[in-house]
């Protein structure tokens, strides 16, 4: 069981990379391109009924159900990180109760549901609201992180949450197109290994 979350998401990757090889094609930069292209299509082109190119995506449902075992396998990951921090609280803080765990596990999982939620036509609020709730869950694992001397994955930590930002700035900004796809899929990458490295290893955490 303790694996289960690691297998979804990686199933749920590989569900996606499948289903990216049946987009049909185009980007806002070339239109007339074939295909998807990791480097130029966001993750959300797959979600919609038609390819940049006027063409039906046929990838739209293999791809929202690849983001739906992702967003569970995640949030079954914040809720483990969550019995993780309270345990940690309780045992160096003689007993005390910690709001981290608390907040990880409402915040964490309130994003993971409306990440899923990315896929339906409400798609830009729904990146707003999950951003919100991912900046929320972030500060605080770093902050349970600095408290628990685990410098390095602090400093992944950081990684993590400025990648996002930087994504929401072109997003927002409407800039720097050509950037947004691949710090986008950066940002999931640094964040997922982040993750997975404390669903792993706060157990062999050394307070000094």
């Amino acid at each position: 069981m303790k694996h289960l979350p690691f297998l979804g998401v990686l199933s749920a990757v590989l569900l996606f990379w499948w289903s990216a090889g049946l987009y049909p094609g185009g980007t806002q930069l070339d239109p007339t391109t074939v295909g998807y292209s990791w480097t130029e299509n966001t993750i959300s082109a797959l979600f919609q009924p038609y390819a940049v190119n006027g063409e039906e995506n046929p990838a739209r449902w293999y791809a929202t159900f690849a983001v739906f075992l992702f967003c569970l396998s995640i949030a079954a990951v914040f809720h483990a990180i969550a019995t993780a921090a309270q345990q940690w609280s309780r045992r160096f803080y003689a007993g005390a109760v910690s709001r981290h765990g608390q907040i990880i596990r409402i915040a964490g999982v309130a994003m993971a549901v409306f990440t899923f939620l990315v896929t339906t036509p409400l798609h830009h609020i729904k990146v707003t609201i999950a951003l919100v709730f991912f900046l929320v869950t972030a500060v605080t694992l770093l902050n349970w992180l600095w408290q628990a001397r685990a410098h390095g994955l602090f400093l992944l930590g950081l990684l993590a949450l400025a990648l996002p930002v930087v994504n929401a700035i072109l997003f927002y900004g409407q800039m720097g197109y050509e950037w947004l796809p691949p710090i986008q899929k950066a940002g999931k990458l640094v964040a997922g290994i982040w993750l997975f490295a404390i669903y792993y290893g706060f157990r062999q955490y050394k307070i000094d």
